[in-house]
């Protein structure tokens, strides 16, 4: 295995078998003489290679583009050379892989001259991986922002692309959803909008036939859409609740899992978490079969790493077990401090509850631990019937039958 490092700053990586693929960005500048541009490098095994304008591939409208992405594929089982291409962009947020393709996007503004009106769009970019090759195919602009990764899905050769389109005017923003679907060159062929007028997309999810978003304003819709024709997508059903769902992730085929914030109010201002077990089964008549609450009294405030991170987000089928890690600050009277650790629940069709807390682990608090900021739970794992919980400073492992610590490895 070779030692391949890169300048430029980390986005993302994927690792598909033996290969991973990185992606980073390099911001391109003059030297203080202003004679050249200084140009990424990617050593290999400490041999320096300097990238040359030749490298470097471009668009007719890259002007105004000081940003080279590169796509990096290092495989990890033999001696070869890392391959690569570069590109230069106005930058890219999110990434998305396939088994065979990656896609990166960036968001872009384009403005009238007296900035009246401004209109955003994503550029996406196709680059192929296969057996460590790295090929750029093609790229397209697709109005919108897009979310996350988990607004971008391939099937059958096609890209299906979430988004949330805003303009803004004189009178503020208009904004709404939309789904959009391309071929395997990036061709439009077809797309379904104007969904969810005055919000924007919280969660989305493609899942098969079926894609999910959520969508947020004053109530929380959780829109089922029928992808399955990428020509004709459509809405199926929807579901309007208080709250929002951050993160949508699927139980089993006809259930899903929703972690994101509360509105205990209902008036539209998201106070607490909430987990929410939905089901999708009458795709027409979407429900809620159980929700659990986190920090909603007047005196505190809730938050968890999974609301922006899925790999906070630990869900075990087989057992039904869910944890995320949980941040809680209060104040007024004797509860003043701030409790972090990782909430512990059960998910299951068959109780009663649907999710039922099934107990919490903390690493460290506020004030009685005065470098609590370490002790923040980041992940969780289970490895046979041991929970592990993991933050700076410590690896806490609990029975996770009955929660009870059975080891800890300080760091």
């Amino acid at each position: 295995m070779r030692n391949v490092t890169v300048t430029g700053g980390y986005l993302n990586a994927r690792l598909i078998g033996d290969v991973a693929t990185l992606v980073v960005q390099d911001y391109l500048y003059l030297m203080d003489n202003g004679t050249a541009v200084v140009l990424p490098t990617v050593w290999t095994d400490g041999v320096p290679r300097d990238l040359t304008y030749a490298d470097i591939g471009y668009f007719a409208d890259s002007d105004g583009s000081n940003v080279d992405t590169i796509v990096l594929s290092v495989d990890l089982a033999s001696d070869a050379a890392p391959a690569f291409e570069s590109f230069l962009t106005r930058g890219v947020y999110q990434m998305y892989v396939s088994p065979s393709n990656v896609y990166v996007a960036g968001v872009e503004w384009d403005a009238n001259p007296d900035r009246t009106f401004v209109a955003e769009s994503s550029t996406v970019h196709k680059v192929a991986i296969a057996d460590g090759a790295v090929h750029y195919v093609c790229s397209v602009k697709v109005p919108g922002t897009i979310l996350n990764q988990f607004s971008m899905d391939e099937r059958d050769g096609d890209l299906r692309v979430a988004t949330t389109l805003g303009q803004w005017t004189d009178q503020g923003m208009a904004t709404s959803a939309a789904v959009y679907v391309f071929d395997d060159l990036l061709n439009p062929i077809g797309s379904l909008t104007g969904l969810a007028a005055g919000e924007r997309i919280f969660a989305a999810r493609f899942l098969g036939d079926r894609a999910y978003l959520v969508t947020f304003r004053r109530v929380d819709p959780l829109f089922v859409l029928d992808v399955s024709d990428p020509r004709a997508p459509r809405v199926l059903g929807e579901l309007k609740m208080p709250g929002v769902s951050d993160y949508i992730h699927p139980y089993d085929e006809t259930h899903l899992i929703g972690v994101g914030m509360d509105d205990p109010s209902g008036t539209g201002r998201l106070h607490g978490l909430k987990l929410s077990l939905y089901d999708v089964a009458d795709v027409e008549h979407p429900a809620e079969l159980s929700s659990f609450s986190i920090g909603t009294g007047d005196n505190e405030w809730a938050y968890s790493e999974a609301l922006y991170d899925h790999h906070a987000f630990l869900f075990v089928p087989s057992t039904g077990l869910l944890a995320i890690p949980v941040g809680i600050s209060s104040w007024g009277g004797p509860t003043y401090g701030y409790w972090q650790g990782a909430y512990v629940f059960d998910v299951s069709l068959q109780s009663f509850e649907g999710i039922a807390l099934r107990g919490t682990i903390t690493h460290g608090n506020y004030p009685d631990t005065p470098d609590y900021w370490r002790y923040q739970v980041r992940r969780s794992l289970t490895i046979g019937d041991v929970l592990y919980t993991v933050s700076t400073g410590l690896v806490l492992g609990n029975a996770v039958d009955t929660l009870a610590e059975v080891a800890r490895v300080p760091l």
